[in-house]
Protein backbone atom coordinates (compact mmCIF):
# COMPACT_ATOMS: atom_id res chain seq x y z
CA UNK A 1 0.00 0.00 0.00
CA UNK A 2 1.31 3.29 -0.97
CA UNK A 3 2.00 5.77 2.02
CA UNK A 4 0.64 9.17 1.21
CA UNK A 5 2.95 12.17 2.49
CA UNK A 6 0.67 14.96 3.92
CA UNK A 7 3.60 17.72 3.70
CA UNK A 8 2.08 17.84 -0.08
CA UNK A 9 -1.08 18.56 1.13
CA UNK A 10 -2.59 22.10 2.90
CA UNK A 11 -4.41 21.40 6.26
CA UNK A 12 -7.48 23.35 4.32
CA UNK A 13 -7.06 20.30 1.73
CA UNK A 14 -7.83 17.28 3.95
CA UNK A 15 -11.17 18.64 5.65
CA UNK A 16 -13.83 16.17 3.34
CA UNK A 17 -13.12 13.41 1.41
CA UNK A 18 -13.94 15.52 -1.95
CA UNK A 19 -11.16 18.16 -0.74
CA UNK A 20 -8.78 14.69 0.23
CA UNK A 21 -8.99 13.27 -3.55
CA UNK A 22 -8.58 16.65 -5.34
CA UNK A 23 -5.15 17.07 -2.34
CA UNK A 24 -3.62 14.39 -3.92
CA UNK A 25 -4.62 14.54 -7.57
CA UNK A 26 -2.83 17.98 -7.00
CA UNK A 27 0.14 16.42 -5.15
CA UNK A 28 0.41 14.39 -8.36
CA UNK A 29 0.70 17.35 -10.43
CA UNK A 30 3.40 18.77 -8.70
CA UNK A 31 5.47 15.60 -8.32
CA UNK A 32 5.03 15.48 -11.97
CA UNK A 33 5.60 19.09 -13.05
CA UNK A 34 8.94 18.59 -10.76
CA UNK A 35 9.73 15.78 -12.57
CA UNK A 36 9.24 17.55 -16.45
CA UNK A 37 11.45 20.68 -14.70
CA UNK A 38 13.41 18.93 -14.11
CA UNK A 39 13.97 16.94 -17.76
CA UNK A 40 14.10 20.25 -19.41
CA UNK A 41 17.10 21.30 -17.06
CA UNK A 42 19.01 18.53 -18.11
CA UNK A 43 17.68 18.92 -21.96
CA UNK A 44 19.13 22.32 -21.70
CA UNK A 45 22.56 21.07 -19.53
CA UNK A 46 22.53 18.13 -22.27
CA UNK A 47 22.12 20.57 -25.19
CA UNK A 48 24.95 22.97 -23.30
CA UNK A 49 27.55 20.24 -23.01
CA UNK A 50 28.07 18.86 -26.31
CA UNK A 51 31.07 17.24 -26.28
CA UNK A 52 29.06 14.05 -24.59
CA UNK A 53 28.95 11.95 -27.86
CA UNK A 54 30.97 8.77 -28.51
CA UNK A 55 33.28 10.21 -30.96
CA UNK A 56 34.68 12.18 -28.25
CA UNK A 57 35.42 9.85 -26.14
CA UNK A 58 36.31 6.92 -28.53
CA UNK A 59 40.10 6.32 -28.75
CA UNK A 60 41.71 7.76 -31.80
CA UNK A 61 44.87 7.86 -33.11
CA UNK A 62 46.70 10.14 -35.01
CA UNK A 63 45.39 9.02 -38.54
CA UNK A 64 41.79 8.13 -37.42
CA UNK A 65 41.96 11.70 -36.09
CA UNK A 66 42.52 13.12 -39.80
CA UNK A 67 39.88 10.80 -41.08
CA UNK A 68 37.39 12.20 -39.34
CA UNK A 69 38.11 15.60 -40.78
CA UNK A 70 38.53 14.09 -44.11
CA UNK A 71 34.72 12.54 -43.73
CA UNK A 72 33.12 15.76 -42.74
CA UNK A 73 34.43 17.64 -46.04
CA UNK A 74 37.27 20.10 -44.83
CA UNK A 75 40.48 18.29 -45.20
CA UNK A 76 41.78 15.69 -47.94
CA UNK A 77 44.58 14.95 -45.81
CA UNK A 78 46.57 14.75 -42.98
CA UNK A 79 49.37 17.05 -44.44
CA UNK A 80 52.56 18.44 -42.64
CA UNK A 81 53.58 19.24 -39.43
CA UNK A 82 53.57 23.31 -38.70
CA UNK A 83 54.55 23.32 -34.96
CA UNK A 84 54.92 21.09 -32.29
CA UNK A 85 55.03 21.38 -28.56
CA UNK A 86 54.61 19.36 -25.12
CA UNK A 87 50.79 18.84 -25.38
CA UNK A 88 49.85 18.99 -29.26
CA UNK A 89 51.08 19.36 -32.78
CA UNK A 90 49.59 21.60 -34.88
CA UNK A 91 49.40 20.23 -38.92
CA UNK A 92 48.67 22.18 -41.76
CA UNK A 93 46.14 20.20 -43.97
CA UNK A 94 45.42 20.50 -47.46
CA UNK A 95 41.37 21.86 -47.27
CA UNK A 96 39.17 20.81 -49.54
CA UNK A 97 37.97 22.99 -52.33
CA UNK A 98 34.48 23.94 -51.39
CA UNK A 99 36.24 25.43 -48.09
CA UNK A 100 37.55 28.20 -49.68
CA UNK A 101 41.25 28.18 -48.17
CA UNK A 102 44.67 26.63 -48.81
CA UNK A 103 44.86 24.62 -45.72
CA UNK A 104 43.32 24.22 -42.78
CA UNK A 105 45.25 23.82 -39.54
CA UNK A 106 44.68 20.93 -37.44
CA UNK A 107 45.61 20.61 -33.82
CA UNK A 108 46.15 16.89 -32.69
CA UNK A 109 46.57 16.62 -28.90
CA UNK A 110 49.14 14.15 -27.89
CA UNK A 111 48.41 11.23 -25.44
CA UNK A 112 46.93 12.55 -22.34
CA UNK A 113 49.35 10.27 -19.86
CA UNK A 114 52.35 11.76 -22.01
CA UNK A 115 51.61 15.28 -21.62
CA UNK A 116 53.24 17.65 -19.86
CA UNK A 117 50.88 20.20 -17.99
CA UNK A 118 52.28 21.67 -15.04
CA UNK A 119 49.26 22.63 -12.81
CA UNK A 120 46.17 20.32 -14.79
CA UNK A 121 43.88 20.46 -11.23
CA UNK A 122 44.48 24.23 -11.43
CA UNK A 123 43.10 24.72 -14.80
CA UNK A 124 40.57 22.29 -14.37
CA UNK A 125 39.17 24.22 -11.66
CA UNK A 126 35.55 25.59 -12.31
CA UNK A 127 35.66 24.21 -16.06
CA UNK A 128 33.24 21.54 -14.92
CA UNK A 129 31.10 23.86 -12.81
CA UNK A 130 30.54 26.49 -15.57
CA UNK A 131 29.86 23.76 -18.00
CA UNK A 132 26.74 22.73 -16.10
CA UNK A 133 28.63 19.45 -15.10
CA UNK A 134 26.88 17.54 -12.28
CA UNK A 135 29.53 15.41 -9.67
CA UNK A 136 28.54 11.90 -11.08
CA UNK A 137 29.35 13.07 -14.63
CA UNK A 138 32.36 14.82 -13.97
CA UNK A 139 33.57 11.72 -12.12
CA UNK A 140 32.92 9.86 -15.29
CA UNK A 141 35.15 12.59 -17.34
CA UNK A 142 37.83 12.18 -15.28
CA UNK A 143 37.58 8.61 -14.57
CA UNK A 144 39.85 7.72 -17.71
CA UNK A 145 42.31 9.11 -20.20
CA UNK A 146 39.93 9.22 -23.65
CA UNK A 147 37.31 10.89 -20.86
CA UNK A 148 39.48 13.31 -19.79
CA UNK A 149 41.20 13.84 -23.23
CA UNK A 150 37.87 14.57 -25.02
CA UNK A 151 36.47 17.33 -22.54
CA UNK A 152 40.15 19.09 -22.84
CA UNK A 153 39.64 19.45 -26.50
CA UNK A 154 36.10 19.88 -25.96
CA UNK A 155 37.33 23.36 -23.42
CA UNK A 156 39.86 24.46 -26.32
CA UNK A 157 37.17 24.17 -28.74
CA UNK A 158 34.58 25.77 -26.94
CA UNK A 159 36.76 28.91 -26.01
CA UNK A 160 37.56 29.61 -29.72
CA UNK A 161 33.89 29.29 -30.57
CA UNK A 162 32.75 31.70 -27.67
CA UNK A 163 35.90 34.24 -28.37
CA UNK A 164 35.31 33.60 -32.31
CA UNK A 165 31.59 35.05 -32.36
CA UNK A 166 32.47 37.89 -29.58
CA UNK A 167 34.90 38.94 -32.06
CA UNK A 168 37.88 38.64 -30.84
CA UNK A 169 40.86 37.99 -32.63
CA UNK A 170 41.47 34.31 -32.75
CA UNK A 171 41.10 31.50 -35.37
CA UNK A 172 37.80 30.09 -36.87
CA UNK A 173 37.07 27.10 -35.00
CA UNK A 174 35.59 24.46 -37.47
CA UNK A 175 35.11 21.11 -35.87
CA UNK A 176 36.35 18.69 -32.89
CA UNK A 177 36.92 15.27 -32.71
CA UNK A 178 38.20 13.03 -29.03
CA UNK A 179 41.97 14.28 -29.96
CA UNK A 180 41.91 17.19 -31.98
CA UNK A 181 40.52 19.91 -33.05
CA UNK A 182 40.36 21.63 -36.72
CA UNK A 183 40.97 25.69 -37.36
CA UNK A 184 41.09 28.44 -39.65
CA UNK A 185 45.16 28.50 -41.18
CA UNK A 186 46.69 31.96 -40.42
CA UNK A 187 48.70 33.40 -43.13
CA UNK A 188 51.55 36.14 -43.43
CA UNK A 189 51.60 38.58 -45.71
CA UNK A 190 53.47 36.39 -47.97
CA UNK A 191 51.20 33.75 -48.55
CA UNK A 192 52.48 31.03 -45.48
CA UNK A 193 52.05 30.63 -42.36
CA UNK A 194 51.83 33.56 -40.24
CA UNK A 195 55.26 34.44 -37.98
CA UNK A 196 54.64 34.05 -34.32
CA UNK A 197 54.72 37.87 -32.44
CA UNK A 198 58.51 36.87 -31.12
CA UNK A 199 59.41 36.18 -34.44
CA UNK A 200 57.82 38.85 -36.49
CA UNK A 201 59.57 42.03 -37.70
CA UNK A 202 57.97 45.08 -36.19
CA UNK A 203 59.39 48.78 -35.90
CA UNK A 204 58.45 50.75 -32.32
CA UNK A 205 54.99 51.95 -33.89
CA UNK A 206 53.98 48.61 -34.85
CA UNK A 207 54.87 47.31 -31.68
CA UNK A 208 53.24 49.78 -29.72
CA UNK A 209 49.61 49.40 -31.75
CA UNK A 210 50.11 45.21 -31.67
CA UNK A 211 50.47 45.60 -27.63
CA UNK A 212 47.22 48.08 -27.46
CA UNK A 213 45.21 45.81 -29.92
CA UNK A 214 46.53 42.89 -27.08
CA UNK A 215 45.30 44.58 -24.07
CA UNK A 216 42.18 45.44 -25.63
CA UNK A 217 41.60 41.63 -26.51
CA UNK A 218 43.06 40.76 -22.82
CA UNK A 219 39.88 42.69 -21.32
CA UNK A 220 37.48 41.73 -23.84
CA UNK A 221 37.99 37.93 -23.15
CA UNK A 222 37.72 39.07 -18.99
CA UNK A 223 34.13 40.48 -20.00
CA UNK A 224 33.51 36.50 -21.34
CA UNK A 225 34.91 35.68 -18.04
CA UNK A 226 37.82 34.22 -19.92
CA UNK A 227 41.86 34.42 -18.97
CA UNK A 228 43.98 32.59 -21.67
CA UNK A 229 46.52 30.91 -18.96
CA UNK A 230 49.48 31.18 -21.16
CA UNK A 231 49.80 34.40 -22.81
CA UNK A 232 53.00 35.33 -24.14
CA UNK A 233 55.05 36.35 -27.56
CA UNK A 234 54.89 32.71 -28.66
CA UNK A 235 50.81 32.06 -28.51
CA UNK A 236 49.87 35.40 -30.70
CA UNK A 237 50.55 35.27 -34.75
CA UNK A 238 51.29 38.92 -36.40
CA UNK A 239 48.41 38.85 -39.79
CA UNK A 240 48.39 41.96 -41.55
CA UNK A 241 49.89 44.13 -38.75
CA UNK A 242 47.47 43.15 -36.35
CA UNK A 243 47.36 40.34 -33.28
CA UNK A 244 46.00 36.86 -33.84
CA UNK A 245 45.39 34.57 -30.38
CA UNK A 246 46.30 31.15 -30.26
CA UNK A 247 46.65 27.90 -28.06
CA UNK A 248 43.38 28.00 -25.60
CA UNK A 249 44.13 24.75 -23.96
CA UNK A 250 44.80 26.34 -20.32
CA UNK A 251 41.98 28.85 -20.73
CA UNK A 252 40.59 29.51 -17.28
CA UNK A 253 37.13 30.43 -16.40
CA UNK A 254 37.58 34.15 -14.03
CA UNK A 255 34.94 33.61 -11.89
CA UNK A 256 35.33 30.43 -10.50
CA UNK A 257 39.16 29.67 -10.63
CA UNK A 258 40.94 30.48 -7.69
CA UNK A 259 43.81 31.57 -9.47
CA UNK A 260 41.92 33.72 -11.39
CA UNK A 261 43.67 37.09 -10.83
CA UNK A 262 47.05 36.00 -10.58
CA UNK A 263 46.89 34.53 -13.99
CA UNK A 264 45.58 37.76 -15.39
CA UNK A 265 48.40 39.31 -14.08
CA UNK A 266 50.80 36.82 -15.34
CA UNK A 267 49.40 37.09 -18.94
CA UNK A 268 49.56 41.04 -18.91
CA UNK A 269 53.48 40.90 -17.85
CA UNK A 270 54.42 38.42 -20.36
CA UNK A 271 53.21 41.18 -23.09
CA UNK A 272 54.42 44.09 -21.39
CA UNK A 273 57.74 42.64 -20.57
CA UNK A 274 58.20 41.95 -24.32
CA UNK A 275 57.03 45.18 -25.31
CA UNK A 276 58.05 47.19 -22.28
CA UNK A 277 56.20 50.77 -21.78
CA UNK A 278 59.44 53.97 -21.95
CA UNK A 279 59.66 55.20 -18.23
CA UNK A 280 57.28 52.31 -15.98
CA UNK A 281 58.99 48.64 -15.34
CA UNK A 282 56.96 45.87 -17.16
CA UNK A 283 56.18 44.50 -13.53
CA UNK A 284 54.28 47.89 -12.55
CA UNK A 285 52.69 48.27 -15.76
CA UNK A 286 51.18 44.66 -15.46
CA UNK A 287 50.01 45.14 -12.00
CA UNK A 288 48.54 48.32 -12.61
CA UNK A 289 46.37 47.29 -15.88
CA UNK A 290 45.52 43.78 -13.93
CA UNK A 291 43.91 45.74 -10.82
CA UNK A 292 41.75 48.06 -13.17
CA UNK A 293 40.59 44.83 -15.34
CA UNK A 294 39.99 43.07 -12.08
CA UNK A 295 38.01 45.46 -10.44
CA UNK A 296 36.27 46.56 -13.23
CA UNK A 297 35.13 42.55 -14.40
CA UNK A 298 35.40 40.76 -11.72
CA UNK A 299 32.67 38.18 -11.05
CA UNK A 300 33.84 36.72 -7.93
Amino acid sequence: MKTIDLRDFDEADIDDEDGFAHSCAKGNRMRTQKRAGQKREDKVAQKHIDFFCQADFDEMDESSAFDFFVGEGLISGPGTILKQGKEACVWSCPSCAEKGHKDIAVKVYKNIKHRSFKAIAGYLQGRLFEAGINRRDSMHILSTPSELQGFWVYSEFSVLERLWQAGLPVPAPYAKNGVALAMEFIYGEDGEAAPRLRDARLDRREQSAIKEMLLESIEMMLKLNIIHGDLSPYNVLVRDGKPVIIDFPQAIDARYNSLSAATLERDLLAICSFMPEVGIEPEAEARQIAERLWTAYSRT
